[in-house]
C-alpha cells in the first residue's frame, strides 16, 4: 500500500503533569504507551507529516476530579485497538504507531496512531463514573519568538528566529523577507537561521516576518543597509 505523505494521522504524544504545558524541546513518544491510573495531561502532537519542530499541540485529559481518574491511558494503534474488547488491547512499547515506517496503517497509508482512556464500572453503584474530558490548546498562548536581522548587502540578508525564553533556535519555519519590491520566503535551518539572496533596490534595507503559528507567537525585524 502505497504511503500518503501529507496525511498526518499518526500525531506523537508528551506526557505531562496536569496543566503543564508542551513542552517543544522536550522529548516525545512515538511507540505505544500504557499508563495506568494517570491524572495528568497527555499532549498529542502532529510530529508525524508536518515540519518538527511541529506546528500544532493539544493537552488531552481524562480526570477533571480525582474520583474520575482513568484506569489507563494508553497510546495505540488506532486500526488494531477500535476492534479489540473494551479495556483487552495490550499495547507494546516497541511499535511505533507514528512514524513513516509504522506498520500501524490507516486505509491511505498513513500511521494511525490514537489515544484512549479506560474508566472501569463502578464496584459500589454497578453504573459508570461521571467524568468530563477535555482538550485543550497547549501552550494555551503561543510561546514568544524573537526574530534578529542582520544587515542588508549585495540584495543578501540573514535572520535568525529563537525562542525568546529558552533561547534554543526554531528550525523549519518560514521567513519571509521583503526589500523595496522584491521578497522571499526561506525556511530556518537547524540553527534557526535562514538566508535570502534576492532583496534588491531596497534603499532603507529590509524587513523580515516570521508569521507563527499554535507553538509559537509571530515575530518581525527590521535590518539595514551594511
Amino acid at each position: 500500500m502505497k504511503r500518503c505523505a501529507p496525511c498526518d494521522d499518526g500525531p506523537v504524544i508528551q506526557p505531562r503533569g496536569a496543566g503543564v504545558a508542551y513542552g517543544p524541546f522536550d522529548p516525545t513518544i512515538g511507540v505505544e504507551q500504557t499508563t495506568a491510573a494517570y491524572a495528568g495531561d497527555t499532549v498529542v502532537v502532529d510530529a508525524h507529516a508536518n515540519l518538527h519542530p511541529p506546528t500544532l499541540a493539544i493537552a488531552a485529559s481524562g480526570a477533571d476530579t480525582p474520583q474520575a481518574v482513568p484506569d489507563s491511558a494508553k497510546y495505540v494503534c488506532w486500526p488494531d485497538a477500535i476492534y479489540a474488547p473494551i479495556g483487552g488491547y495490550a499495547t507494546d512499547t516497541t511499535r511505533d504507531v507514528s512514524g513513516a515506517s509504522s506498520d500501524c496503517l490507516n486505509s491511505v497509508g498513513a500511521a494511525d496512531s490514537a489515544l484512549e482512556y479506560l474508566w472501569s464500572v463502578s464496584p459500589s453503584s454497578g453504573n459508570p463514573r461521571t467524568v468530563t474530558a477535555s482538550l485543550r490548546m497547549s501552550p494555551p498562548t503561543a510561546y514568544a519568538t524573537t526574530l534578529k536581522a542582520g544587515g542588508l548587502s549585495l540584495g543578501t540578508a540573514t535572520a535568525t528566529l529563537t525562542d525568546t525564553t529558552t533561547h534554543k533556535p526554531i528550525a523549519n519555519r518560514a521567513l519571509t523577507f521583503t526589500s523595496g519590491g522584491s521578497t522571499c520566503t526561506v525556511t530556518t535551518d537547524a540553527n534557526g537561521a535562514a538566508t535570502c539572496s534576492n532583496l534588491l533596490g531596497g534603499l532603507l534595507g529590509y524587513d523580515v516576518k516570521f508569521a507563527g503559528d499554535a507553538i509559537w507567537a509571530t515575530s518581525t525585524a527590521h535590518g539595514g543597509l551594511l
